[in-house]
């Protein structure tokens, strides 16, 4: 296993989180490096969630965390077809969390344990997916994707 895994995956923020996610039914399986240009101020590791990714980027402070989240744009561009998934960003103390899906039980989850996404695609009450205004979604995702 890489060292940036065994590293994130020893943190004790990190440790918790994953307790949490799994308290309700969320689980991480296939860790492997994450390669999301927006968060690569910090290590990460990408995960599978069912048929959908969770990348999980771990920061030495909250600050740094909260400073590279202030740099990722609220909304997404409703003309955006590059995503391997709908994103949704989380913010949680130290960690960022982007989960690339829709499964409403993930979303639900991450709420739960973060508070509500702070950027991404946004479910409407006739439970189509919707974007927040003004966000340029321009991460390459496809190179997390290894089978």
């Amino acid at each position: 296993m890489d060292g940036t895994v065994k590293t994130i995956e020893s943190d004790g923020l990190f440790l918790q989180f994953r307790a949490n996610l799994e308290e309700r039914n969320v689980e991480l399986t296939s860790p492997d490096i994450s390669s999301v240009a927006w968060l690569n101020a910090a290590p990460g590791v990408a995960y599978r969630v069912g048929d959908y990714w969770m990348n999980v980027h771990l920061y030495s402070v909250a600050a740094a965390a909260q400073e590279n989240a202030d740099r990722i744009p609220a909304g997404a561009d409703s003309g955006m077809s590059d995503w391997v998934a709908p994103p949704h960003f989380f913010l949680c103390d130290r960690i960022i969390a982007l989960y690339l899906g829709q499964d409403q039980n993930v979303i639900a989850a991450l709420t739960e344990v973060c508070g509500p996404q702070f950027a991404g695609f946004q479910q409407q009450a006739n439970n189509q997916l919707q974007t927040d205004s003004g966000y340029y979604a321009a991460i390459v995702l496809l190179a997390m994707l290894k089978q």
